[in-house]
């Protein structure tokens, strides 16, 4: 390149005003994806298609065991009730339907245009280092909701232990169970409430604070399976606590990874204990009262 190029030219000089300086890259986080009315209508969509997915693999077990008869009234019934207690099916039904739920809420963010780091929070934390306190922040809070649930916990609460017990107990091969439960529910779950509803939300009126709030009580009234109240009010507080864990760093898998952290250790502790491997007197009380319940009924039976 010739000197005259730069003949009367200095790294000092500042750029005339007929040149314009290239833009800047934009903050992917700018803006609002989409509105609040938006999220609930296509969080409603999303659920019944989960909920269709559900039916339809449960359909398809049933034709798949006993033939055309599995279909009918009775059939259905009957076999629905012994996937509840096979964990192994059980496992693989909720891993399949969440696959769908999953797969759909990716394509609607996609229809609108937008990424999936804006829409759905799937980028890195802010820090690397957050990744290193996502148990030591899943133990504290479970502590302190623990502390709160605890007075207001009933006696269905065995009921509701003996549900994932029988669930437990029931499967031949744990990671098929744990396939559903820890894989599953925590990527379809965080993707449809801390993802696609919580960033429509967020954005109004309601702000994140709102709209951790809305989430977590959506979150809570999805585990319809449940009898005691308290697991309700648990499942909010949990709710927040995931919302929390994706609004400080930044990230939904943060959230997924705390999300699977619970439910893992929720199904293992109950593994543990239906296998002898956790003392009795280590257990809580309402799992000691699952156990001690068929000792008591066998010893209310008159010896012939």
């Amino acid at each position: 390149m010739s000197e005259k190029n730069f003949e009367g030219f200095t790294p000092y000089d500042t750029p005339t005003s007929g040149l314009k300086p290239p833009s800047l890259p934009q903050d992917d986080d700018e803006g609002r994806p989409w509105g609040p009315w938006w999220s609930i209508l296509w969080t409603v969509v999303v659920i019944c298609v989960w909920q269709l997915a559900q039916v339809g693999m449960l359909a398809g077990m049933a034709f798949h065991h006993k033939g055309a008869k599995g279909l009918e009234g009775d059939g259905l019934s009957d076999f629905t009730s012994i996937v509840m207690a096979d964990g192994d099916l059980l496992g693989l039904m909720s891993f399949g339907s969440a696959l769908v739920g999953c797969f759909m809420i990716l394509l609607i963010v996609r229809a609108k245009g937008v990424s999936f780091s804006r829409g759905l929070a799937l980028r890195k934390p802010k820090r690397w280092w957050m990744w290193l306190l996502v148990f030591p922040a899943w133990l504290i809070g479970m502590i302190l909701i623990g502390l709160i649930v605890s007075p207001f916990q009933s006696e269905k609460s065995v009921a509701d232990q003996a549900q994932i017990a029988g669930m437990v107990e029931g499967t031949n091969w744990l990671i098929f169970l744990l396939l559903g439960v820890s894989v599953g529910a925590p990527f379809f779950e965080e993707f449809l409430f801390r993802g696609l509803l919580h960033e429509g939300l967020r954005q109004s009126f309601l702000g994140p604070i709102g709209s951790g709030i809305l989430t977590a009580a959506f979150f809570s009234v999805l585990h319809a399976q449940y009898q005691d109240p308290a697991a309700f009010l648990m499942l909010f507080l949990l709710g927040g606590l995931f919302t929390l864990a994706r609004e400080l760093t930044g990230s939904l898998w943060i959230a997924i990874v705390m999300h699977a952290i619970q439910n893992t250790v929720v199904t293992g502790m109950m593994f543990l204990a239906l296998n002898g491997y956790i003392p009795e007197d280590q257990m809580p009380e309402d799992l000691r009262e699952i156990f001690n319940r068929p000792a008591a009924e066998e010893a209310s039976i008159p010896a012939n």
